[in-house]
């Protein structure tokens, strides 16, 4: 299944340019209940985990030290991956354009791009992007989304089920439901549509 191994692709591109700036080593498989990302929609939670990894940059005299978080989620049909890394305060990570960063993670198949949007939550400013590519005959309709702010940066995607429109409202409403920590900490339990 294609979907499936763009997944695994975009976890080991996602994690990939980490090694080349830091001091990593390989990600370590925890629990679902272990990691610090959870998913605040209705009937998602912990439960929805379906693959959690999380990988600590060591620091050294060049370099700082770094923790990230990743987690593949998979709920009715819909299918997303959500990476936070955290540094120290003012430094940022891989800092690059949301179309290289969805055409890196996709790079499988070929991409139909859309117009970016934003949301603000809390202190972070994400900006989505929708893409779509075709799979088994069906379109695969998803937003690829990305932010930085302060010591933390964020990104991943979600995919509607195949064959299905995923709206903007559905890809914001997904996001401001992603909880790590305090830094992000959504209003309520949400619903997608």
């Amino acid at each position: 299944m294609k979907l499936g191994r763009a997944v695994i692709l975009s976890c080991s591109i996602l994690l990939s340019p980490l090694a080349q700036a830091q001091t990593w080593g390989d990600a370590k498989q925890i629990s679902a209940e272990e990691s610090p990302i959870d998913i605040k929609l209705t009937g998602w939670g912990k439960a929805s985990i379906k693959r959690a990894t999380t990988n600590e940059g060591k620091a050294d005299n060049v370099r700082i030290g770094g923790l990230n978080h990743a987690v593949t989620v998979e709920k009715d049909g819909y299918r997303a991956f959500v990476i936070i890394h955290e540094g120290v305060p003012g430094s940022f990570w891989h800092q690059d354009t949301i179309q290289n960063m969805a055409t890196k993670a996709f790079s499988r198949v070929t991409l139909e791009m859309g117009d970016y949007f934003d949301l603000d939550y809390g202190a972070a400013d994400f900006r989505l992007l929708p893409i779509s590519f075709t799979e088994n005959d069906k379109k695969m309709n998803c937003a690829y989304y990305r932010a930085y702010w302060r010591n933390y940066f964020a990104r991943g995607h979600i995919c509607a089920p195949a064959g299905q429109a995923l709206s903007q409202e559905a890809a914001k409403i997904f996001v401001a439901h992603i909880a790590y920590k305090s830094a992000l900490v959504p209003a309520d339990e949400g619903k997608l549509p």
